[in-house]
């Protein structure tokens, strides 16, 4: 796992309570709604790192679960941040498949502890829709 990011100043974010992960569902349009004026396919990747890590924050951390995305001031780049409270990163374990998935889908990713709290967080680029 790469352990080195550095997103460009953000200058839109959207920050998500997800108190139970039957709300995940709901996420994805969350997604599509602020990634909008980016092609379909990278929306959908990003939407599945989202449930991932979300999804994992649930399954081994303890709540409150946030989610951050923030995207880029040039809009290239977007990077999703999810806290819990649980010293495990939340995201798939080395051996699990989902490791790949997130590899390729991603430019970088990583974990971050402070106190109480583990932000696991990845980054991705992004392609603006033309014409």
């Amino acid at each position: 796992m790469n352990e080195v990011g550095h997103l460009p100043a953000a200058d839109r974010v959207l920050e998500r309570q997800v108190n139970t992960p039957t709300e995940l569902r709901n996420l994805y349009q969350d997604v599509r709604g602020f990634l909008s004026d980016i092609v379909d396919h990278t929306v959908a990747d990003a939407g599945l790192v989202v449930v991932m890590l979300v999804g994992d924050a649930h399954r081994r951390g303890t709540g409150p679960v946030t989610l951050r995305l923030l995207r880029s001031v040039d809009g290239t780049t977007l990077r999703v941040e999810v806290d819990d409270h649980h010293p495990l990163a939340a995201g798939p374990t080395v051996e699990d498949y989902r490791i790949g998935l997130l590899d390729r889908m991603t430019r970088v990713r990583g974990v971050e502890r402070v106190a109480n709290t583990t932000t696991t967080w990845a980054e991705l680029g992004l392609t603006l829709k033309t014409g």
